[in-house]
This record gives C-alpha cells, sequence and structure tokens, in this order.
C-alpha cells in the first residue's frame, strides 16, 4: 500500500510535510520515489490570442498581424534586469520574436528586434509591432488585455477608423491601429514526471536522488 513519508513539492522545492518516520525507522528500505523535471526551456509557455488588423491596413509587410489562433507559441527566455519575465517565439520567424514588459511604455510589447534586456526599461525604439495595455504588470503576461495597439502597414489610404497615420521615417506612412476587441495571453507550466525505487534514509537523501536525475522531489512513499 502506498505510504506517504516525507514530504509533498515542487519543481521549486518542498511545499507541503507529512510527518516523518522516527529516525532511522526508515533506513535500507526500498521506497518509491517521484521527481518532477524541470522543463527543457524553464517556465512553460505562452499563446497569444485576438489580435487582428482591420482589412484597410494588412498587406505583405505586416501578415504576421494576424495572430488569432495558438500557433504562435512564445517559451520563458529569462529576465530583465528589474526582474520580470521575458519570451521568445518559438516559431522563429522574421514578423514577431520577443515579448516583454517595458516599464518606460508601461505594457507589454510583441516586437522583432531583441530589446535591451538588461536594461532597467527594455526599449527598442519604433520597432514595437504590438503593444499592450490595460493590465496590471507583473512577472508574466498571463490575463486579459482590454487596450492594444498594432501596427498595421503602411501607405493603404485613409486610415481606417480606430487607426491613425505616423510617418515611418523613409517618406512613407505607417498605420497604428487600435486592437479590435481584447487580446487574451495564456500561460502555462510544463513539468515532466519521473519515479524511481532507491534505497533513502532520508528526504536530503531523496531529493539528493532526484537532482542528480535532473529534477527535483515530489513525493516518497512505499515501493510495495
Amino acid at each position: 500500500s502506498r505510504e506517504d513519508f516525507v514530504v509533498w513539492g515542487s519543481a521549486r522545492g518542498p511545499i507541503a510535510m507529512k510527518p516523518a518516520a522516527p529516525a532511522g525507522s526508515r533506513a535500507g528500505l526500498a521506497l518509491a520515489l517521484l521527481c518532477l523535471a524541470a522543463p527543457a526551456r524553464a517556465g512553460g509557455s505562452c499563446t497569444i490570442s485576438g489580435l487582428a488588423c482591420p482589412n484597410e491596413h494588412t498587406d505583405t509587410d505586416t501578415d504576421y498581424t494576424h495572430i488569432d489562433s495558438s500557433n504562435n507559441k512564445w517559451i520563458w527566455s529569462g529576465t530583465t534586469s528589474d526582474g520580470r519575465s521575458w519570451y521568445e517565439n518559438d516559431d522563429v520567424s522574421n514578423g514577431v520574436k520577443y515579448l516583454y514588459y517595458s516599464t518606460r511604455a508601461g505594457g507589454w510589447f510583441l516586437t522583432a528586434t531583441a530589446p535591451d534586456l538588461s536594461a532597467a526599461d527594455p526599449w527598442v525604439g519604433d520597432n514595437n509591432p504590438f503593444r499592450f495595455y490595460g493590465q496590471a504588470y507583473g512577472d508574466s503576461p498571463d490575463g486579459v488585455f482590454h487596450d492594444a495597439q498594432i501596427y498595421c502597414g503602411h501607405d493603404t489610404g485613409d486610415p481606417a477608423d480606430s487607426c491613425w497615420k505616423s510617418p515611418r521615417g523613409d517618406g512613407r506612412d505607417y498605420y497604428w491601429c487600435d486592437n479590435d476587441g481584447t487580446v487574451t495571453v495564456s500561460c502555462e507550466d510544463v513539468v515532466a514526471e519521473f519515479s524511481f525505487v532507491a534505497n533513502v534514509g532520508s528526504w536530503s537523501n531523496g531529493r539528493a536522488q532526484c537532482q542528480s536525475r535532473g529534477g527535483d522531489l515530489a513525493t516518497i512513499h512505499s515501493a510495495a
């Protein structure tokens, strides 16, 4: 029968403890260890839905603005200098590649150019095709954004509703548009599990055995 004897935990360490057995009472027993393996790219991933330009301002320059399904996925890649997570597109393209928070802009950006993530206010000038607003910022973009602005092509006539022209600096005009509707960012953690049987005399020893195999201890129970 299963018998928990030390700890429930997570990939970041124990989160709740079961009463431990008296010292030495488990020595020499073959026990089953359940380990949680850190994902290959830590932090899981995010998908983005609800972004689209009006038909009046789509062109071959901005096909990537039609991110309206989960076929674009951003993988957590690290933290900025002020501790905020940033994400990199798992589907490498020359459209949008980085998802990060800019304190200077007060919102999350999708951009094609790598921002200076070591700076307190990551920023890459005008090359930010998407800006998300309307959500309290944190270390994750997970949630619903009621306000978003999108770069929507260039030189395609008069601005559509909720759009405005801006000079691009090369003699052409581009359009910023308010997104129609809301943008949803859904993030999830991906943690693999594995288990094995070993002789362990303590939680510390069991955890060390999990860590030697690339994970962290979740539970220890009887192998019988």
